[in-house]
């Protein structure tokens, strides 16, 4: 195994240079930039998983630049190659559809936005966030905001947040986000949008708000 796994990043290596992983990794600066240069109004693109969370943040990974060994480490990542293999298969069980990007226009205080996002998919009309928590089977705050955005982004009246746990799978179900509502998450959003940020922050050495918190 040991070998294999040498020969796949051997193999990784020579075929990405550390440019090639960093444009794989800022698909999202890319994304917003071409948008911005099609569309001259926007004022700025934001993801539905940024908008959840501190918009400190969202500008720390806007501008770091990745390396390959940042992507090996993500390709060997077991909670991800687990999450992943688990999602595959609830899907297919769940006959739950696949996603797509997609995007919205609205205006705040005279300024036009686009949020954008790719939910984990869809049952029939209902939009479906995938959830794998080791011990709290209930939806966190920002897990709430993200399905209530999703289902408002892709025109749906309900979002479903499924939460697996090792002894439990639970659904639970929301409603969309009004324009309004979006609006007030735009105009509220704030470094950190919750106090546990800081805590597992990979910015928080180099982010002036994290050391006036400590």
């Amino acid at each position: 195994m040991e070998k294999e796994k040498i020969e796949i990043v051997s193999k990784l290596v020579r075929n990405f240079s550390e440019r090639s992983f960093n444009r794989y990794f800022t698909a999202k600066r890319i994304f917003k930039e071409q948008f911005k240069q099609v569309v001259n109004e926007v004022k700025d693109v934001i993801f539905v998983n940024e908008l959840i969370q501190c918009k400190k943040k969202r500008e720390f990974e806007m501008e770091r630049i990745r390396t390959s060994e940042d992507y090996i480490n993500l390709i060997f990542n077991p909670k991800l190659i687990i999450g992943d293999a688990i999602e595959d298969k609830i899907k297919e069980l769940l006959n739950i559809s696949r996603p797509y990007l997609t995007f919205k226009k609205i205006e705040v205080n005279d300024e036009t936005y686009i949020i954008a996002g790719s939910c984990d998919g869809f049952i029939n009309d209902y939009v479906v966030d995938i959830k794998f928590k080791s011990r709290i089977n209930v939806p966190a705050v920002k897990d709430i905001l993200q399905i209530k955005l999703y289902a408002w982004l892709y025109n749906t009246k309900y979002g479903l947040i499924i939460i697996i746990s090792p002894s439990t799978i639970n659904i639970f179900n929301y409603e969309a986000f009004t324009d309004s509502d979006v609006k007030k998450l735009i105009t509220s959003w704030k470094s950190p949008m919750f106090s546990e940020e800081c805590k597992y922050c990979p910015f928080k050495e180099d982010c002036d708000i994290f050391i006036k918190l400590i």
